[in-house]
């Protein structure tokens, strides 16, 4: 996962990407480190899907922009479209299932 420390940095990434997640987390989230890793677990099987991740306690403006108010928080853009979040408690599960509906209508 990439991180992001701009407004032009994401901006940019999501411009230039077809498929993006934006993981929100914070330092201080116990929840955030013990789901960044089965995170990025996960997105291994879906390549065409590139990552970003924002710390929103040093990134407060990205945070407002995407009204990221607790973290850990997950935005799936497409086309510069927000498709869907999830925030607070995550479940890979759904996530997995979520992301694969939509990959599978997208390429058919």
């Amino acid at each position: 996962m990439i991180n992001i420390n701009s407004l032009d940095e994401i901006n940019s990434f999501i411009k230039n990407t077809p498929f993006t997640l934006i993981y929100f987390y914070s330092q201080n989230c116990s929840v955030c480190h013990a789901l960044y890793p089965k995170l990025e677990l996960l997105l291994n099987d879906f390549p065409s899907i590139l990552s970003i991740k924002v710390d929103i306690s040093l990134n407060p403006e990205i945070a407002a922009k995407y009204s990221i108010f607790s973290s850990p928080a997950l935005i799936f853009i497409t086309e510069e479209n927000e498709i869907f979040r999830y925030a607070g408690i995550i479940s890979l599960y759904h996530l997995n299932e979520h992301l694969n509906r939509i990959l599978t209508h997208y390429f058919s």
